[in-house]
């Protein structure tokens, strides 16, 4: 019989999920390769949810192995330094979410990068080694990315519902980024439910801004215009700092190709109802759009 240790302690209800179960070695690298961890459980009680989330230095520090190139206030773009780190502007998809430090120069699909390649990288190299062709990496059922709630509503809500005046004010529908539209209504917003806490001089600058958004009103397109010109534009840039360059690419593609086969669709409208007009099907024309 084993002898047991009476000072002994037993690990953390948050960190134990069995002594010799591949959950607890999964957890393990992660925690060896510099994450934090939050287990959760879901209705099957056979699998196990690890919550993750990077600690802000260790965020740094890969960015710089990675050499990672980040947009600079001049616009062009720098590989990071922790060192240089005065050099680069805040991301305006982590000031909600993470707090005023290094890490909130980094973009969402930076720190998706970033978490990914620590989790895929070998343990020598501070890695978790839990790629989907190790061993242990092949009990990983699946990752998902936790979404910033606020910007992706933002996104999503220019995105989709692109005819609503909403999405007009203070921008053009055809605009590669919300960013503009969010602080103009944020602006307004203040002005409207706080306006007896404003000094004078911001009262003022808010009063300034409501005109503005009042003339942005007055000269938004109808709403057939809204229509046609904002389904051949997409919020690229916004996607691209949120969802990554892939994401991006897929879908400025599928806007380069609406927007060149409109030509072909009007001309085979044309030659549709050549065809019916004359009842030939085999109109001559038909070749020729072929």
């Amino acid at each position: 019989a084993g002898h047991a240790d009476p000072d002994a302690i037993a690990p953390p209800s948050d960190y134990f999920l069995g002594y010799r179960s591949p959950g607890t070695e999964i957890w393990s690298r992660l925690r060896q390769a510099g994450l934090e961890t939050q287990r959760i459980y879901g209705l099957d009680t056979r699998q196990v949810m690890i919550k993750l989330f990077c600690p802000s230095d260790r965020i740094m520090d890969v960015a710089e192995v990675l050499r990672l190139k980040l947009k600079a206030r001049d616009g062009s773009f720098v590989a990071f330094r922790e060192d240089d780190i005065g050099l680069f502007p805040p991301s305006k998809d982590s000031s909600s979410t993470l707090p005023a430090d290094g890490a909130s120069v980094f973009r969402s699909s930076h720190r998706q990068l970033i978490i990914d390649f620590i989790i895929r990288s070998r343990i020598r190299d501070s890695g978790a080694e839990l790629g989907p062709h190790t061993d242990l990496g092949k009990l990983v059922g699946g990752r998902v990315p936790l979404h910033a709630r606020e910007k992706l509503d933002t996104i999503c809500d220019t995105w989709i519902y692109f005819w609503r005046q909403d999405n007009w004010i203070g921008r053009d529908g055809r605009d590669m980024s919300v960013e503009k539209m969010n602080m103009k209504c944020s602006e307004v917003n203040v002005d409207k439910s706080h306006r007896s806490l404003l000094s004078a001089k911001e009262a003022f600058e808010n009063e300034e801004d409501e005109s503005q958004t009042q003339d942005s009103l007055d000269d938004m397109p109808n709403f057939f215009s809204r229509l046609i010109l904002g389904a051949f534009h997409q919020p690229l840039d916004s996607v691209e700092q949120y969802f990554g360059e892939k994401v991006a690419f897929y879908f400025a593609w599928l806007q380069h190709c609406s927007y060149h086969l409109t030509y072909l669709s009007a001309f085979g409208l044309l030659v549709f109802v050549i065809q019916m007009v004359t009842n030939n099907w085999d109109h001559p024309i038909k070749p020729f759009f072929s």
